[in-house]
């Protein structure tokens, strides 16, 4: 979690802009004046270590929010996190709102307080006075400061996966050193460091904090208890089961799915909630579904239903429109209702009907691309659903209209899998092309390279195979967890698909077709990355002129046609 999470982070912002951006005296009416004065904290910070800290730091920062309940948790673990999270909570100290609460409960809890007590395990490092921030690196590259990035990233993970709210705070103490952190689903705001024995901005956070409105603090205020007459409206649209959290990665769309009923027409349909990217050339996927469905796209889900839940300034993101302060260091940089349920394609029956499904979605993909004008740019395992004997294209929120030219938005793409925990759907299953290059145009052949390590993967993953543990284990680090360098990317994809030798002769037992499916599709969208003179690529083109088959839905589906010839 801490290194998909450090190139999700922005600092250091200077502390007092940091709580007149967050909590603005302007909006918290009637607050008391802040007594503080320096070594406010000296019982905290003479102790010997990090443990001894708790109860001192407690009863010194109790006063300065006395509405706030300040909880140790250090030796309590959450007992309350669904049995889908792939870790463990027990933060040091939870900080709750109704002043009773006991034990911890990272589903009640306002803020979390995380202590270290010694300098080698700072996440965050600011840089040095009169640098060029633009080229320093804030974040604590170092085995244990990764160490500690991830495990605050878990208990955000942890808190907003089951509160759904639209921001948090979290507190993390360096002995006498602490930053605040502002988290949403575009990444983390970090202050710089201070003394908050020296300096008052510790105590004033939570000064402000205890007072503050619950959308300034975070609260997801879209959601309140329903009166009589709203509850049966409510009835009458959709019933929807209770939502299960996941300790996903808190940066992404956080996107909930799961079956609901529908009383008016007693059907089962797919009610989808997420936060949407919300950029001009991106359409709402609502209105993306009903593009293919007026153009007559078949293979497709119904959208009965799409809105925006209406939100307050407050609960908008907001760490993306702080990534050009000055005082950043160098970083890397909805509601939906279908009509059926389809069953996720890693249930497949068979390798036969995963093909069967890739190369349906395919066809999907090719009407859109030329009734609708309309490309996916997502193709993946979770994107792909078996619906009867048919594969639908579902997912439709990152699609892009053909006449709108210019690189795909980098986005953090999740798929969940209890098998396999959360991996980074975006670079799963993104062509070697976007990998490497993250600022090139999106095109078609991106997609239909999607499509081929959509079936390798769920190969890899759920078939027998005559490969090595560990042949298999360097084989799917190199094509699916190839990580995002210096801005750039890694190569290793392309290097796969041009040299090949993991997968020639045998690969999977017995499914010689699938076999020769996977080799030569490596193969074809191989020609895409051999580089070669300029004098020599004339020749190349006149020798394959297969090459446009990268580019053409009909060519590829007929590969998948051909395996599946073969395969009867």
């Amino acid at each position: 979690m801490g290194a998909e999470m450090k190139g999700h982070c922005i600092g250091p912002m200077p502390v007092q802009e940091f709580l007149e951006e967050f909590l603005p005296t302007s909006e918290i009416p009637d607050l008391p004046a802040l007594t503080f004065k320096s070594g406010t904290f000296d019982s905290t910070i003479c102790v010997r270590n990090e443990v001894q800290a708790y109860e001192p730091f407690i009863a010194t920062i109790q006063s300065f929010g006395p509405a706030l309940s300040f909880v140790d948790t250090s030796n309590s673990q959450d007992t309350n996190i669904s049995s889908t999270f792939s870790f463990t909570v027990k933060p040091d100290i939870n900080v709750y709102a109704d002043g009773t609460s006991h034990g911890c409960n990272v589903s009640t809890t306002e803020v979390i307080i995380k202590f270290k007590w010694d300098a080698i395990h700072d996440a965050f490092c600011d840089p040095p006075l009169h640098s060029d921030v633009g080229r320093f690196s804030f974040i604590n590259q170092t085995i244990k400061g990764m160490d500690t990035l991830g495990q605050i990233t878990s208990y955000t993970a942890a808190q907003l996966g089951t509160q759904y709210h639209p921001h948090i705070f979290l507190v993390l103490s360096m002995q006498n050193f602490a930053c605040i952190i502002r988290w949403d689903m575009e990444g983390a705001i970090v202050t710089c460091t201070f003394d908050y024995n020296k300096y008052p901005h510790l105590a004033n956070f939570f000064r402000r904090f205890s007072q503050a409105s619950p959308a300034l603090c975070g609260v997801n205020t879209s959601v309140t208890p329903t009166s009589s007459e709203e509850a049966i409206r409510t009835r009458l649209r959709l019933i929807i089961p209770a939502p299960v959290p996941h300790g996903l990665s808190p940066v992404g769309h956080r996107t909930r799915a799961c079956p609901a009923f529908d009383p008016i027409h007693d059907k089962i349909v797919m009610f989808k909630d997420f936060w949407r990217v919300a950029l001009p050339d991106i359409l709402p996927e609502g209105v993306t579904y009903k593009l293919l469905k007026d153009t007559n796209v078949h293979n497709v889900m119904t959208c009965i239903a799409c809105h925006d839940v209406p939100s307050l300034p407050q609960q908008r993101m907001q760490t993306l429109k702080f990534a050009n302060a000055s005082w950043v260091c160098h970083h890397e940089p909805l509601t939906l209702a279908l009509n059926l349920v389809g069953k996720p394609l890693i249930q497949f029956m068979s390798s036969c009907q995963v093909v069967e499904a890739v190369s349906d979605a395919l066809i999907v993909h090719d009407n859109a691309c030329n009734k609708a004008g309309v490309l996916h740019r997502d193709i993946s395992v979770g994107n792909v659903v078996i619906h009867g004997v048919v594969g639908i294209l579902i997912d439709w929120d990152l699609a892009k209209l053909h006449s709108i030219q210019g690189p795909r938005q980098i986005t953090c793409t999740l798929y969940f899998c209890a098998r396999f925990c959360v991996t980074k759907g975006t670079w799963q299953f993104m062509s070697a092309n976007l990998v490497e290059n993250k600022h090139s145009t999106h095109t078609i052949e991106d997609d239909l390279e999607y499509s081929f390590y959509v079936i390798f993967w769920v190969a890899l993953m759920y078939t027998e195979s005559y490969m090595t543990t560990l042949t298999r284990s360097l084989l799917i680090e190199e094509v699916f967890e190839a990580e995002e360098i210096e801005g750039i990317g890694s190569n290793t994809k392309s290097a796969f698909l041009i040299s090949r030798w993991q997968i020639t002769g045998d690969v999977f037992v017995g499914r010689k077709a699938l076999d020769r499916l996977i080799f030569a599709l490596a193969e074809l969208f191989a020609l895409r990355y051999i580089l070669m003179a300029d004098e020599e690529q004339d020749v190349f083109d006149q020798t394959f002129p297969c090459l446009e088959l990268t580019r053409s839905h009909a060519k590829i589906i007929a590969i998948y046609n051909e395996y599946l010839t073969m395969n009867t």
